[in-house]
């Protein structure tokens, strides 16, 4: 029990396990994100992980305010709004059961691409003091965290052949990110 295992630290887990947070998980989610052609793994995307989605929207978070823009409220209200509208979206076309976690981690960990946007217009607006520069990139990843997240979630409920009806309202999802980003 845990009463013979005080004063003991070599037979302490390591701090991360003891969380619940698997760093390989972490990885092979963020892996598959940034190689959005590439294969997925399932174990990667099966494994609900919220610590890689908090640590991003913090980031995100952190990268507007280096621009002057303090969003951390619109960031977590705009998530939770988002999360709960896919949550129903994906219930009413799956004969799956959905689970919030899942929804909560594969839109948070494809926002990745965003915080890509986000590193590139703050040195973009640090440099020429213009925001107008980053738009074409601005599309590039809301298609990217889009087709990503679609790529996630056909696989995760057997939803391939309804894969392109989750686009459309997954590309207006990361597009209020991006337009937040750039504006």
């Amino acid at each position: 029990g845990t009463a013979n295992r005080f004063g003991h630290p070599e037979d302490d887990l390591p701090l991360l396990e003891e969380l619940g947070i698997h760093s390989g998980h972490i990885k092979g989610k963020a892996i598959a994100v940034l190689h959005p052609l590439g294969r997925m793994r399932d174990e990667a995307i099966q494994d609900p992980d919220l610590a890689g989605p908090f640590v991003f929207a913090v980031v995100l978070g952190f990268l507007l305010s280096l621009q002057g823009k303090v969003q951390f409220s619109a960031i977590y209200g705009l998530s939770s709004l988002g999360m709960f509208a896919f949550r129903i979206l994906i219930g009413l076309m799956s004969d799956e059961d959905v689970r919030i976690l899942h929804i909560v981690s594969t839109l948070g960990y494809c926002l990745l691409p965003n915080l890509i946007l986000a590193t590139v217009q703050t040195v973009l607006l640090w440099a020429t003091g213009s925001h107008r520069l980053a738009l074409p990139f601005a599309l590039c990843t809301v298609l990217w965290s889009a087709w990503c997240a679609c790529q996630m979630f056909a696989k995760l409920y057997s939803m391939e052949h309804q894969r392109f009806l989750l686009l459309y309202p997954l590309t207006m999802f990361y597009s209020v990110f991006a337009a937040m980003t750039i504006f």
